[in-house]
């Protein structure tokens, strides 16, 4: 779950590097902090803590994921709907 979580970030992060994103730079930051802070406070968190940061911030997360014009959304969103089902 916590490879899942980074790579949505590292996609997004790519995204505003490349100035392809077309989102705001500072909405894309404020949807982050709760991740990226959960990360770096509880490092050895388990799946089941993961998966309730995503639930009590499911639409900050969906926000993050890649617009449907992309490639990679179709492929994502089913990843995250099988990782909530667990």
């Amino acid at each position: 779950m916590k490879k899942f979580i980074l790579k949505v970030l590292r996609i997004r992060k790519r995204l505003l590097f490349n100035n392809v994103s077309k989102k705001s730079r500072a909405s894309v930051e404020a949807a982050m902090f709760p991740f990226t802070r959960y990360i770096d406070f509880y490092p050895n968190a388990t799946d089941r803590g993961y998966r309730g940061l995503i639930k009590k911030h499911y639409s900050k997360f969906i926000y993050l994921m890649p617009g449907s014009e992309s490639k990679a959304c179709h492929a994502l969103h089913t990843e995250l709907n099988q990782l909530l089902s667990l």
